[in-house]
This record gives C-alpha cells, structure tokens and sequence, in this order.
C-alpha cells in the first residue's frame, strides 16, 4: 500500500482502486502519521522511517511546504516524480500539520508519566534525511525536558541537555 510517499487509502491491486479517489486509492498524510504510531509500537521501525521520510520528502514539495489534506496514491518512481495534488484538497489542512507531532513522537518513541514526573525515551530513531533535531521544553506535569539527538550511520544518539523541575529523563536504547 506504501507509494513512495505515503500508505495508500487502497491497495493499488483491489479492482476498486484509483489513485485519485478519495479514498480508493489516496494519501491522507494524518491516516499516515497514525499508522506510523501503530507500526513502531509493533517494533516494525524501519517500515515507520520510510513512511515518516515519504511523508517529509511529500511536505518539502508542496507549495510553502504546507501539507494537503490529501494527496493522489500515484507511486513514487523516481528523484524527479513529485506527489500528485488532488484536485479539492484543501492546504494546508490542520490535521495533516499537526501530524509532524504523531512523526516526532514515533522517531523519539516519548513514554510521559506525570504523576511519576518522569519522561522515557524508548530507542530514538531519526530517519535518514534528519541529522540532528533538538526538541526543547518538551513537558510532562509542570516539568520541562530538552533533549538532542544525532544521526550517525545507522545509528541514533540521544542526550539530555536540559531539565526544569522535578524531572526524572531516562534514555533506553
């Protein structure tokens, strides 16, 4: 179901796919960022960073970089294919914004336990396009926590840089 930038609303071979039907075939970036959620809690994390770096390299393309609310299942076939708009989608569409939260929960993989005043950071995984990202007062209860991870090979390194309150920030690899 995965075109190159995004899971497809319909697999391209049932009989009733299309493309560019609303939901016969389309991309919604938000149905995206969920299914990443639900494929990394599965342990399925490689799958999660290509769907996560489609959904990025689709966003980079789009007027302002402002992501639609959907765009056409066409598949991804080259460095020069870009994403096909779909004719009625409105952009930038609120739900499909607001799903670069859902894509920074997955790739830092954050447990909150307030009433612990504690953050957990699960095996943080930054997708290939992404070399460093700093995310900064991220909260949990009144408590703050800064963190900064960097991609090398393969590999992610995440670090506390700082914490506010009476925090507690624990980092599993």
């Amino acid at each position: 179901m995965f075109s190159g930038w995004g899971i497809r609303a319909l697999l391209s071979l049932s009989p009733a796919y299309n493309p560019i039907g609303y939901h016969t075939g389309s991309v919604w970036p938000h149905d995206n960022a969920l299914t990443d959620i639900g494929l990394r809690s599965l342990c399925r994390v490689e799958q999660a960073l290509e769907v996560a770096q489609g959904l990025f390299d689709m966003t980079l393309l789009q007027p302002y970089e402002r992501p639609p609310e959907l765009f056409c299942g066409c598949d991804r076939n080259s460095e020069s294919d870009r994403p096909v708009q779909y004719p009625v989608a409105c952009s930038p569409q609120a739900w499909a914004t607001g799903r670069i939260f859902q894509l920074l929960q997955m790739m830092l993989n954050l447990v909150s336990d307030a009433p612990e005043n504690q953050w957990r950071i699960i095996a943080p995984v930054l997708p290939e396009s992404i070399k460093k990202l700093s995310p900064n007062n991220l909260m949990t209860g009144s408590n703050l926590l800064d963190l900064d991870l960097e991609r090398s090979g393969s590999s992610t390194a995440c670090g506390i840089t700082d914490k506010r309150g009476n925090l507690r920030g624990i980092i599993e690899v």
